[in-house]
């Protein structure tokens, strides 16, 4: 509707358009304690513990 009005210049009031705004998702992040952080990085070897490493280091919570 903005794209209309506002930069395009079209007159809208005489369409039938009944647009809804979305709503927010109510998204509860899950974190691990430092103690389950470590269990998973021991428990895992080779290349794969060295990219957890580098993810969780740099701070990418995946």
């Amino acid at each position: 509707m903005f794209l209309y009005r506002e930069v395009l210049g079209v007159d809208i009031s005489t369409w039938n358009i009944q647009a809804l705004r979305a709503q927010q998702r109510k998204h509860i992040p899950v974190v691990l304690t430092k103690e389950e952080v470590h269990s998973i990085i021991v428990n895992m070897n080779g290349i794969y513990q060295l990219m957890i490493k580098l993810m969780y280091g740099c701070g990418l919570r995946m």
